[in-house]
């Protein structure tokens, strides 16, 4: 043994035997559990294959790119198959080394990435790239990890694509993930949360992108078996909100650059604001008919401003009157009207204060006020007529809670007190 080498004997039975010569304290010899030792061929073809340093170059002539099935082709020719497994490592030197044109991501630049092949034999195999995080003259960020996986032909052999911590996301982060058999569309169950390193676009923490073209940028918002919203920016910049129907989208938008303000309905021929009131009811902005203004509760006009800034109403209004821009001095409010016959009482119309009459003879009756007015500071415009003849009449008394007033024959003052068909009455408070 002083000379390195190890002497077989042959025992009785013909079979070669190890022989240790006496005097050698370590008499531990080792097989392998198939009780053969191992040869050559043995470590080459039935352990890690080690080939080294290489550079994808020249694969196809002189291009700088290559396909996935040329890059196979290109390990089936440095060995990489002719083991169970086998490793090796693409130099740094990326200006070199071949890119891989066809990753479902982008191109892959190969220097300085670690490629590890499992060989089962006849097309069945596994190739993992991992590159380094940095990365050159590619599109698919360093720090990834990419998967090529063949069960033969028609087993959908293909590239898929490892979250790691430094390309596409942590993958801790992500619970239970589906993806559709287009690839586009991953179902995420558990929250997914994303922060933002800026206020500006590149700084955001969610992006969604449109084509440039039609499709637009969107989210939407789903409850499962009912109605999806979406929100979408147009190429404008213009944000859009999707219809009930699902397939329209109305023109509520934002920096529509009108005024830098919000544009509703913009492209339609007409609009509407609904401010909602949940105990006595919804009422309804609306512009159309070349008018704004507002709807009562049965959806038809209550009280609107035409194109040319006069308003209109239907019904009475009381509002504050101004004699002029440069004074701003109020003359008077209306606050009441009522018309009535002074015969029998009758009214024919009443609103604001004039709540209704009361006939006290002949010539003589009242206006009533609710809510009582709170001082007698306010004046009247009377008005009454008979057909065929008029008549006079006079403010009797002005009173909080009412008002008295007394008619006589028109033209003929020596008839006396009288009563006209008809009286309108409107009340003006300061």
């Amino acid at each position: 043994m002083a000379n390195g080498k190890i002497r077989f004997g042959k025992q009785s039975g013909g079979q070669l035997a190890l022989v240790i010569p006496d005097g050698v304290s370590n008499t531990e010899v080792t097989f392998p559990e198939s009780g053969e030792l191992a040869t050559k061929d043995y470590i080459a073809t039935k352990v890690v294959r080690d080939l080294g340093m290489r550079i994808l170059q020249g694969v196809v002539g002189s291009s700088v790119s290559c396909t996935t099935a040329q890059f196979i082709t290109w390990l089936k020719g440095i060995g990489a198959f002719s083991s169970t497994s086998s490793r090796l490592r693409f130099t740094w030197d990326y200006a070199d080394n071949n890119i891989i044109s066809d990753i479902p991501d982008g191109t892959l630049c190969v220097a300085g990435s670690q490629v590890d092949i499992s060989n089962e034999g006849t097309e069945k195999y596994t190739i993992t790239i991992i590159t380094p995080n940095s990365y050159h003259n590619a599109t698919i960020p360093g720090g990834s990890i990419y998967v090529y996986n063949s069960q033969g032909p028609g087993y959908n052999s293909g590239w898929r694509r490892v979250y790691t911590s430094s390309a596409y996301g942590v993958a801790t982060h992500i619970n239970s993930t589906t993806l559709d058999s287009t690839g586009r569309h991953m179902t995420l169950s558990g929250r997914l949360s994303s922060s933002g390193v800026g206020n500006q676009y590149d700084g955001s923490g969610l992006e969604t992108r449109g084509d440039g073209g039609s499709i637009y940028p969107s989210i939407s918002f789903h409850h499962p078996g009912k109605y999806a919203n979406t929100i979408r920016n147009t190429n404008g910049g213009l944000f859009e909100f999707m219809l009930l129907n699902n397939v329209d989208y109305s023109s509520i938008r934002a920096a529509d650059g009108l005024f830098n303000s919000l544009v509703i309905n913009r492209d339609g021929t007409g609009s509407y604001i609904h401010m909602g009131d949940s105990d006595e009811g919804t009422r309804i902005m609306h512009c159309n008919s070349n008018r704004i203004g507002f709807l009562n509760q049965a959806g038809n006009w209550g009280a609107w401003c035409n194109d040319d800034g006069s308003w209109e109403v239907d019904g009475s209004i009381s509002s504050t009157l101004y004699k002029d821009k440069s004074t701003n001095l109020p003359l008077s409010k209306c606050i009441g009207r009522i018309s009535f016959n002074s015969t029998n009482g009758t009214v024919y119309t009443a609103s604001g204060v004039c709540s209704g009459v009361t006939i006290h003879g002949a010539g003589h009756f009242s206006v009533n006020f609710a809510p009582i007015l709170p001082n007698t500071s306010y004046t009247a415009s009377v008005m009454c007529s008979t057909i065929g003849q008029g008549a006079n009449v006079y403010m009797h008394l002005k009173e909080t809670h009412r008002m008295q007033m007394v008619a006589y024959y028109g033209g003929d003052n020596t008839i006396g007190p009288w009563n006209p068909w008809t009286v309108d009455v409107h009340i003006f408070s300061n």
